[in-house]
């Protein structure tokens, strides 16, 4: 009988070991993020919030973005703003939003 789990290992985790693993995930995309992105890494230095994570309960210390910064970010850097941490190559979709209240807003798909 085939498993009901698609990866149970991380499914059927004890709940410390799935904040371990979610801390660490959560360190690394952050990491990845300040280190490949420049408009990321702007908003992490003015919080101040990088070197501070270090559980999930440090979540609180992350910078919210908003759709009008991203609007901004893509206006003054066309076309897709300074907001990719990847090489262009490596992107597999364009969303466009409908831009029923101003310039459309491109979300990019790795």
């Amino acid at each position: 009988m085939p498993s009901r789990y698609l990866e149970p290992r991380l499914e059927r985790a004890s709940r410390e070991a799935m904040r371990r693993l979610q801390s660490r995930r959560l360190r690394e995309q952050v990491t990845h993020a300040a280190r490949s992105s420049p408009f990321y890494r702007r908003k992490l230095q003015g919080a101040k919030a990088r070197a501070t994570l270090k559980s999930l309960d440090d979540l609180r210390r992350l910078p919210f973005t908003t759709k009008d910064e991203l609007k901004e970010n893509q206006a003054s850097k066309p076309p897709w703003g300074d907001v990719l941490a990847v090489p262009f190559a490596d992107v597999l979709r364009i969303h466009m939003t409908s831009a029923t209240t101003g310039r459309p807003l491109a979300f990019l798909d790795t």
